[in-house]
C-alpha cells in the first residue's frame, strides 16, 4: 500500500446548493449512475442512511464531505475507488460496508468519522492513502493497520524483481525469491535489515543518489557475488554485507570515510578489497573470517593494520550469524 499527498479541489457552491433541496432521508442512488461527481452531495443535512448501488463504479472527491447525520453507508460491489475527502466530517457515521471491489481508499476519505468505531476492510483493497482514516476510534486504526499488514504479507512468494522506494519493507516471505533490486532515484537512505536475506540477488549498484545505507543492509545475501556502492555514501555501517559467503567483487565508492565492525564478516570468497583514499577508518574485525583474502589496498589515514581488521578476538559470535 502507499500514501498519495496529491490534494484536490473541494466542491463548488452549485453542487452544495442541488443537494439541499433533498428531502428524503434514506439515500438510494439511481441504478443508472455510473460514478458519484466530486462534491456531489457535500454538506447535505438531510441524508441519514446512504445506500450506493453496485452500477457506480467510483466515488469522487468531497462526493459526501461533511454531511452531519450519515449514519449507515453501504457501497456497492462496484465501487474500486472513494475519493479523497469523500466522507471526511461525517461525524454521526457509525457504520459503513465496502463492496468487494474496493481497490484505493483517498486521502482523508474517512477523516473525522468520530462516531466510526468499527470497519472492514476488504481483501480487494491496495491502497489506503494518507489520513484516510485519521480521527476515528483506536479499533477503527487499528484495523487499517492490519489490514495493510495482511496486503504485505499476501504478494506472491515469488518475484524476481523488486524495486525498492527507500520506505516500503520487503515482506520476508518473498525475500528468498527476489533476483533482481532496483534502488528508484528518489532514494538517498536504505534502511537497517533492507534487503537482508535476499539470498537470490547475484549483483548489485547502488547509485550515486544514495548517501547513506544502515547496519546489516546485505547481511546473509548469500549469492551476492558483486557489489557496486555509488560515490555518495559516506560510511558502511557494521555488518553491512555480514556473510555473503559468494562476494568475490566490491567496489566502494569515493566518498566513504569508515568501515564498520564485520562490515564485510564472513565473506569467505573475498580475495582482494581496494579501499578508497577518503577512509580514515576502520574497525577491529571488519574482515574477520574472510578466509580467501589475500589483497587489501588500505589507505594512508587508516591506524588499524590487517591483522586487527580480520581479527575476532574482541567479539562474541554476533547474533547476525
Amino acid at each position: 500500500m502507499y500514501i498519495n499527498t496529491t490534494r484536490r479541489s473541494l466542491p463548488t457552491m452549485s453542487a452544495i446548493q442541488e443537494h439541499n433541496s433533498l428531502v428524503g432521508y434514506k439515500k438510494e442512488i439511481s441504478d443508472l449512475v455510473t460514478s458519484i461527481e466530486n462534491g456531489a452531495y457535500a454538506n447535505c443535512t438531510k441524508i441519514t442512511s446512504l445506500l450506493i448501488p453496485n452500477s457506480v463504479r467510483s466515488i469522487g472527491d468531497c462526493a459526501f464531505y461533511k454531511c452531519p447525520n450519515i449514519l449507515t453507508v453501504k457501497i456497492g460491489d462496484s465501487v474500486t475507488s472513494i475519493g479523497e475527502s469523500a466522507f471526511k466530517g461525517c461525524i454521526s457515521l457509525e457504520m459503513v460496508k465496502f463492496g468487494d471491489s474496493v481497490r484505493s481508499i483517498g486521502p482523508s476519505a474517512f477523516a473525522g468519522c468520530k462516531s466510526l468505531k468499527s470497519v472492514v476492510i476488504p481483501n480487494s483493497v491496495t491502497s489506503i492513502e494518507e489520513c484516510a482514516f485519521e480521527g476515528c476510534s483506536e479499533s477503527v486504526m487499528r484495523t487499517v493497520e492490519d489490514a495493510v499488514k495482511r496486503y504485505k504479507d499476501s504478494l506472491t512468494t515469488s518475484i524476481e524483481k523488486y524495486v525498492y522506494d527507500g520506505f516500503s519493507e520487503i515482506p520476508s516471505s518473498i525475500r528468498a525469491s527476489i533476483k533482481t533490486i532496483i534502488i528508484q532515484d528518489s532514494v538517498t537512505s536504505i534502511e537497517d535489515d533492507a534487503f537482508r536475506g535476499c539470498s537470490s540477488i547475484k549483483s548489485m549498484i547502488i547509485p550515486d543518489t544514495v548517501t547513506s545505507i544502515g547496519m546489516a543492509v546485505f547481511n546473509n545475501c548469500s549469492s551476492l557475488v558483486t557489489i557496486v556502492i555509488g560515490n555518495s555514501v559516506t560510511s558502511l555501517k557494521q555488518y553491512a554485507f555480514n556473510n555473503c559467503s559468494s562476494l568475490t567483487t566490491v567496489i566502494i565508492g569515493n566518498a566513504v570515510t569508515s568501515i564498520g565492525k564485520k562490515t564485510f564478516g564472513y565473506c569467505s570468497s573475498l580475495k582482494s578489497v581496494v579501499i578508497p583514499d577518503a577512509v580514515a577508518s576502520i574497525e577491529i574485525g571488519a574482515f574477520v573470517y574472510c578466509s580467501s583474502l589475500k589483497y587489501v589496498v588500505i589507505p594512508d589515514l587508516v591506524t588499524t593494520s590487517i591483522e586487527e581488521m580480520t581479527s575476532d578476538s574482541i567479539y562474541e559470535e554476533s547474533l547476525f550469524n
